[in-house]
């Protein structure tokens, strides 16, 4: 990777340098303004650094142009922070809605099944023509993570899933993640400052300070080591 990205004169990302293993939960740790949701964007080709390259699937999407970037963009899912659901849609639009930007050609049959069958994945069913008003705070993320999964992404991305869920949601929201990596065999990389979700998500979780990954490894290896910057964080020093 080697990426590096300036927003003025804040210099977030100074080099870094992350391998994704297939099929892992990666969780990357660190504090706020660090950058890890500037890392995730550009994983998934939204955001371009000034310097340095990323590669899915062994292709360099910084290369790439508009149309095959787009193609790529369609092996991700991602669960935005909030879980960013459309106001305006009932559960059902808002579900179907990437299958019908990126499957155009699917027909209304086929799309109710398959916003069924997420729905029920997370454990959501009966819901289609509710509005997000209607919906508690966990169940907005349920939909959310029903929506990243309804074009079958390769690769989903988590950006802060547990943030302002009380902890009996927040260990929903974990097992759904730790469910949907069982059942679809994909690619998880879950951006989180709650150590508590990183420890029961997580094959291996990295930590971002200064612009850099600093340290990764094992939720074990992380409890365990010895770097300053990584023990302050995670005891919340």
């Amino acid at each position: 990777m080697e990426l590096y990205k300036n927003f003025g004169e804040n210099d977030v990302l100074k080099g870094l340098s992350l391998d994704i293993l297939d099929g892992e939960t990666i969780t990357i740790i660190g504090g706020s303004g660090e950058g890890k949701s500037v890392l995730l964007k550009h994983i998934a080709g939204l955001m371009k650094p000034d310097k340095g390259t990323v590669y899915v699937d062994d292709e360099d999407i910084m290369r790439m142009d508009e149309e095959k970037l787009q193609q790529v963009q369609k092996k991700f899912g991602f669960l935005f922070q909030g879980a960013a659901l459309f106001d305006s849609m009932t559960v059902y639009e808002n579900v179907s809605f990437g299958v019908r930007r990126i499957h155009s050609e699917t027909p209304e049959k086929k799309i109710r099944e398959i916003v069924k069958t997420r729905l029920e994945l997370v454990g959501l069913e009966g819901i289609e023509d509710m509005k997000p008003a209607s919906l508690s705070g966990g169940m907005k993320k349920r939909v959310a993570l029903a929506r990243a999964i309804a074009t079958n992404p390769r690769y989903i991305l988590y950006d802060e899933p547990t943030t302002g869920l009380d902890p009996i949601r927040a260990g929903s929201i974990n097992d759904l993640i730790n469910s949907m990596q069982e059942k679809l065999n994909v690619t998880s990389i879950v951006v989180t400052h709650d150590m508590t979700s990183a420890y029961e998500v997580s094959d291996r979780i990295a930590m971002l300070a200064g612009g850099r990954i600093i340290e990764t490894g094992t939720p074990g290896q992380i409890q365990k080591s010895p770097n300053d910057i990584v023990r302050k964080f995670i005891r919340g020093e």
